[in-house]
This record gives C-alpha cells, structure tokens and sequence, in this order.
C-alpha cells in the first residue's frame, strides 16, 4: 500500500495545481466579461469570416438587436457603408496594430448613426479574430455639425462684412500681422487679403501722417485693457485714392492670451457729408453776415441819404444864388460833383450789399462796369493799375445791374488779391464776338449767336493747373479762412449761369490769369432824345412837405419857395395828416418821406387818399427795404423818388404830376 502512496500524491498535487489553474482563468474570464459588459463602448469579436462571436450587451443595443441575435449577424448587416467583397478584404488586412477609423452603422430598425471603430487582429489556436470597439459619436457629430454651422455661418458673415474684422497679438501689432483679417478688404482698398505679407500690410497703406497715431492708440488697449478706443485715419488705397477709416479696437482673452480685436469701416462719404454739413453752415453763417452787412447798409444809406439831401438843396440854392463868375461858384460846383459821387457810392453799397431789386432788363453794360471800377479804385492798391477797353457800340444785354456789378467787383477784387504783393496790372476788354458751342471751351451749352464778351486779365502769378477745376468750387479758398470766404468766384459763376451766359479762365504760371464772361446780346441800343432837366421849371402850387428831419423839411421848403410854390411843412406824419383834414383843397401835391416815426409815408399816403383820393403824393426814401418803385406804382401813388433829392429832378417830377393830375381832371369832367 505505502508503494503507490507517492504517485498519488504527485497526482492530487497535479489536479489541484490544474484546478487552481481553472479558477484562475474562470477568474480572468469573470473581470473579462464584467469589464466588457460594463463598457460604454459596444465591443464585438469578430471571427475570420466577418461573423460576431461574441458582443457585449452595449453594442446589442447600439444596433437594435437582442444580446442573442448578434451571433447570427456578420459585419455588413450593421454596417453598410461598405459591400460584402469590401469588408472581408478589409478583414484580412486587419493585424495587431490595428485601424482606427470612423463609420455609419445601421439598426435592426433601417435608422443609423455615426459610430467610431478601433479595430486590432490576433490569432487563436490558429484562428484569426477581430476585436472591435465601436462607440456612438452621433452626439459628438451633431455637435461637430453645429460648429461647424456656426463657423461657416461666421465665415460667411465676414466674408460679407461692410467692414474689415482682425484679431492680432501684442508682439505682431507693430508689425500687424494679425492671425484674422478678414472681411470687405478688397471692396475698400482695391487689395486682397493674400495680398497683405509682412511686406504689404495693413500699416503700410495708412497715411503717412496718420500711422503714428494709429499705432500709439492700439498700444494704450494693452496697456488699460478695460479701453476700447476708436481712430479715425486715412488710408491710401490700391488705387491712389484716400480715404477714411474707422477703427474701434478693444481687448479679448482666448485662454490665456490676450488679442487685440477690432473692426475697421469706411467712412469715407460719412466724411463727406460731415465737411458738405460744415460746408452749409458756414454758407449760412456767411449769409447771415451778408444779411447783417446789408441791414448795416441799409441803415446807412438811410441816414446818410438824407444828409446829403440837406447838402444838395443848399449846395443848389449856392449855385443858384452866387454869380457864375464869383470864385465861390466854382468851388460850391465842386462841392455838388463830390455830392453826387458821395451819392453813387451810397448806391454802390447797396448793390454790393445786395439791398437793391434784382430785376433783369435790357442794359448798356459800359457804364455799369465804369461805375463799378470807380469804385473799386478806392479800395484797391494804389501800385496797381487798372485798364478799361471798352469796344462796344450799341449792344444790349438782358441783365440785373446790381448784380453785374458785383460780377465785375468779384472778378476784379481776386485779380488784385493775385497782385497784392507786388505791382500789376488789371485789364478790363469789353468787346462783341460771335461764338459757336464748339468754339468755347467749357461752354458747350451756350446757343450760337453775338454776345458781349468781358475779358478780366492780370499779370499776375497764375492759377496751379491741379486746383484750376475748383476755384468755381463754393467755399475753395488759397487764402485762408482769415482771409477769404471762397465764395466770391460761386457767387460769378452763379450769377452769370442764371444770366444765360458762361465764365471761363485761362492761366499761365508766371503770365496772369483771364476769366472771360459771355452775356447773350438781346438788342441793339436805339438813339433817342435825352429828356434834359429844365432848370427854369416854376409854379405857384400849393404843397404839404413831410419829413421827420426838420434841416430836410426846412431846405426842402426854400428849394421850392424858390421856384415861386407856396410850402407847408411838418415834421411829424401824424400833425401832417391832421393838417391835410383840415383843409384839404388848399394843397395841390404831397411830398412825403417813407421812414417816419408814428407813420410811414405809405400809410399816410392811403389815410390822404381816403380824405382827397386823387390829390398827387411823390414818395420820397433814402433807403426801405419795404418800398419801391414798382411798388409804389401798384399802391398807385404818383411819384417815387430816391434821396438826395436834386432840386431840378424834384421841380420838374412836382410839375408833371401836378399837370397830369390837371389833365385827368379834365379828362374826367
């Protein structure tokens, strides 16, 4: 018995070695299964032939299947992105290292979704299978999908920006190579994005004058992070043209690292609208400036008028009164030419003030222009010269006065700025010339026919060819705002366009500057009779004279004593119209100021008229906005005279109205 105790003994040692073997590997096969089923991956081994040998319960229910039907599916039932003959070769390409690739499954329902594989081969007791992990990423898709949406959805925004959008780190901002740049770039500088390096970036096409600024303002939003900061600069684009930019620029923080964001507009019309609205507001302050200057003149031409009426009437009561041959007669003649120049001047200034009527009518324009060169002769420079060539006959042109006036003015005066530092001359050519539309340079709209052609020459410096198309320009000025407004030539150039004609310049630098006007000849000037004055004018009529100024009132009074009328003055308009009730058939003429206190003359000439309806009124002003000549005819009053009153005009003007009144009486009787 004890001879087989040994081999028995090897024997059980032998099985229990063998069954702690079995445990161990039932063990391993346990953590196996429960590590596999626990997966939240679906796991399937695959054998040689693409048949699922095994398959945990998370791919059974990734694929729509129960646990025990999967025994009976190969790979192309679940996944049919691939035919059956594609598959099994893929499969036998399969070796340890393994595929890793991203595939559509299909359900037992037909529906699918997005799976990722990691595929690996091995071989078993001389078979070969394939373990397959397979995890649903249909929710990392979807969310894939979405950010890629959005990021399209982006681009596409960009792309189809107005404006130019960058992002750009603190040590590329000198250079400016942001890591976006994006947007409208091409539409607003003519240059495409690529075309941006480090050689031809975005700094490179700011204005010179500007760069420094621009560059200074992106530092200070690293520097103070919470500012967000807007520059406005110019740019020059690809096509040499400049324009405005606007950049609102600010800080932002992708993790860790701080970028400099911003956006960049074009502002260039927005610009242009900003300088056309300061363009406007300084064409209303300046008109209100002319507004002022012709109230002034207005006021002074009143005053002044009526000054000069008292120095007339007894300037010609003088004459009247001294002998021809005393030397005291000459000297008070004098005195009487300077009165009547004093009295153009007067008018003068209402015409550069525009406080005159414009109204067109056919006109001799040589003594217009005369008179306007004897005025400027007292306001420009002595060392310089002004020429007249005056070579017209009878030509008439359709035309305001006043405002020719000012056309000649204009001209001259910035013909004399041209000068002002040195001596000159200024040549005025009046001539006749028969034009043709193609035969006049930038007056192609002018009908062919004769006009009058007014050539303003200077030997002056010259007009710069590159600003010659602007001095036109409203408000373009050389001088300064200090010293010119740059309306004078818009104002010509407006003038003579609303006069059917043209202005055109010709300059040579170093020769002198022309400008030649072009007015249409509407007829020629007939001879007729010049109605002189007559001096010895007398009557023996009744006449009521007001005037607020009593000096006025007084020489009126004894210019017309003189001439044999009997005179009753007032100087108060109220006094005067209660002495007209009183006894309004002893009176054959009023003759009345317009600017009063209490009552104007056109007020007291309707109170009169109410009283005596066809007694003669001569209306009398040395200046009124309110009244006029045409006016004063539609009122129906008999007369209308503008002060300083000259003693033969006033006789004579009482004569007429005096006679015609008679005339109409007795017509009507």
């Amino acid at each position: 018995m004890n001879i087989f105790k040994p081999k028995n003994t090897r024997l059980i040692e032998e099985l229990a070695a063998l069954q702690s073997e079995n445990a161990a590997l039932k063990n391993a096969e346990f953590r196996f299964r429960k590590l596999v089923e626990q997966s939240r991956d679906g796991i399937v081994i695959l054998d040689d032939g693409c048949k699922a040998v095994y398959a945990n319960q998370k791919f059974a229910d990734m694929i729509g299947y129960a646990l025990e039907e999967t025994s009976s599916l190969h790979v192309w039932d679940w996944d049919k992105t691939l035919a059956k003959e594609s598959v099994l070769k893929l499969a036998t390409a399969v070796d340890t290292k393994g595929h890793h690739f991203n595939s559509v499954h299909t359900r037992k329902d037909e529906t699918t979704y997005d799976v990722e594989l990691s595929n690996s081969g091995t071989i078993i007791d001389g078979k070969k299978f394939i373990f397959c992990i397979c995890r649903d990423i249909s929710d990392r898709k979807r969310n894939e999908a979405r950010v890629h949406q959005s990021e399209e959805l982006l681009s596409t925004f960009i792309d189809n920006f107005k404006g130019i959008a960058y992002q750009v780190s603190i040590d590329q901002l000198d250079s400016f190579a942001p890591r976006l740049f994006r947007g409208a770039i091409d539409a607003i500088t003519g240059y495409s994005a690529s075309d941006f390096t480090r050689q031809q970036n975005w700094n490179s096409i700011v204005h010179p004058d500007d760069i420094s600024e621009v560059r200074h303002k992106r530092k200070m939003c690293f520097e103070f992070t919470e500012t967000e900061t807007d520059i406005e600069y110019r740019i020059i684009a690809k096509n040499g043209q400049i324009l405005w930019m606007k950049e609102n620029a600010r800080i932002v923080k992708i993790g860790n690292e701080k970028l400099l964001h911003g956006t960049i507009f074009n502002i260039t019309l927005q610009k242009k609208a900003e300088e056309e609205k300061c363009k406007l507001e300084e064409q209303v302050r300046h008109s209100q400036k002319l507004e002022a200057i012709g109230t002034l003149a207005g006021g002074i031409a009143h005053d002044f008028n009526n000054i000069l009426s008292i120095l007339m009437g007894y300037t010609e009561l003088s004459i009247r009164t001294i002998p021809p041959e005393h030397v005291a007669h000459s000297h008070i003649t004098h005195i009487e030419k300077a009165i009547t120049r004093a009295r153009g001047i007067i008018q003068q200034l209402l015409t550069f003030s525009r406080k005159v009527d414009i109204l067109k009518k056919p006109v001799d324009v040589g003594p217009i222009i005369s008179e306007a060169l004897a005025f400027l002769r007292s306001t420009i420079p002595a060392n310089i010269d002004i020429r007249l060539n005056l070579d017209i006959n009878k030509e008439m042109i359709l035309a305001d006065p006043s405002q020719i006036h000012q056309v000649i003015m204009n001209l001259c005066v910035n013909s004399a700025q041209a000068l002002q530092n040195g001596d000159g001359i200024i040549t005025i050519t009046v001539t006749t010339r028969h034009l043709s539309p193609d035969k006049i340079e930038n007056c192609n709209n002018l009908p062919e026919g004769n006009y009058v052609a007014i050539d303003i020459n200077d030997n002056g410096p010259g007009i710069p060819q590159e600003i010659a198309g602007r001095i036109f320009d409203p408000y373009f000025t050389t001088r300064g705002k200090q010293k010119g407004s740059g309306m004078g030539l818009a104002v010509v150039h407006g003038i003579i366009k609303n006069h059917d004609g043209c202005i055109t310049m010709r300059s040579t630098p170093e020769q002198g500057t022309t400008f030649t006007v072009y007015l249409p000849i509407v007829r020629t000037k007939t001879d007729t009779a010049v109605n002189i004055s007559d001096t010895n004018t007398k009557g023996s009529e009744s006449i009521l004279f007001v005037d607020d100024e009593a000096d006025i009132t007084e020489i009126g009074k004894l210019m017309l004593e003189d001439r044999g009328f009997q005179v009753k003055t007032e100087v108060n308009p109220i006094d005067a119209l209660n002495t007209f009730r009183s006894n309004p058939d002893i009176y054959d003429c009023i003759i009345t100021d317009m600017t009063m206190p209490n009552m104007t003359g056109d007020t007291l000439f309707r109170e009169i008229r109410k009283i005596r309806p066809n007694i003669p009124v001569i209306l009398c002003t040395g200046h009124s906005e309110y009244i006029n000549e045409e006016n004063a005819q539609e009122m129906g009053i008999s007369a209308f005279m503008h002060k300083p009153l000259h003693c033969n005009d006033l006789i004579n003007k009482i004569r007429t109205v005096i006679d015609n009144n008679k005339t109409v009486s007795v017509a009507g009787s």
